[in-house]
């Protein structure tokens, strides 16, 4: 946890988790294998890495902590494996150059705020599989252009995509503009992020 001049990480082959806040605010850090024997990355694990460009995430890895990448602010792209069934809160809020995300169809909950602030995020596919997006979970991603949303969804959470302005999203067959539903934007401003959420990126 902060090893500012560290670059490079290959994590060998008997490690199978990722303990929480393990590399945060390494903010060398460029590039990370992760090795298929890892089955769980904690909370925090790699908040705070800010030139952390890409990672592959192994399709071994069923549980991506709350707040694993917030803030990796270079990271342009993720692939979220087969077995992981949560987004946790906050997994990759404030990846400002994070442009696409692909979510498999093994996903059933996005957790609030999972992608908030994603400012460079253009494109997200939302699966069938998904029952529930939660609060905030993609606000303030102004980028973001279209989203549908599938009919398996029950719950979207208040400011779900708050303050996404450019955003229409199609349910049902029917297009809405953001700005025109209740349940999918808030003219308030949009809240601070939770204490738990806060906790984990920071180690509390």
């Amino acid at each position: 946890m902060g090893c500012i001049e560290l670059i490079s990480v290959d994590i060998p082959n008997s490690i199978t988790s990722i303990e929480s806040y393990t590399f945060r605010n390494c903010t060398g850090l460029k590039s990370i294998a992760i090795p298929n024997s890892v089955t769980w990355i904690g909370a925090g694990a790699f908040s705070q890495c800010t030139e952390l460009t890409n990672v592959t995430i192994p399709n071994n890895v069923a549980s991506i902590g709350i707040g694993a990448f917030s803030q990796c602010s270079k990271l342009t792209n993720i692939t979220i494996p087969n077995n992981v069934t949560r987004i946790e809160c906050g997994a990759f809020s404030l990846c400002t150059e994070l442009t696409s995300v692909t979510i498999p169809n093994s996903v059933t909950h996005i957790e609030h705020m999972a992608f908030t602030q994603c400012t460079g995020l253009t494109s997200v596919i939302i699966p069938d599989s998904v029952e529930d997006i939660g609060y905030m979970a993609f606000a303030q991603c102004p980028e973001l252009t279209s989203v549908t949303i599938p009919n398996s969804v029950t719950r979207i959470g208040d400011m779900a995509f708050a303050q996404c302005d450019n955003l229409t999203i199609t349910y049902n067959e029917i297009n809405y503009f953001c700005d025109s539903i209740s349940m999918y934007a808030s003219t308030y401003p949009v809240a601070d992020f939770s204490e738990e959420f806060y906790n984990a990126v920071n180690g509390n």
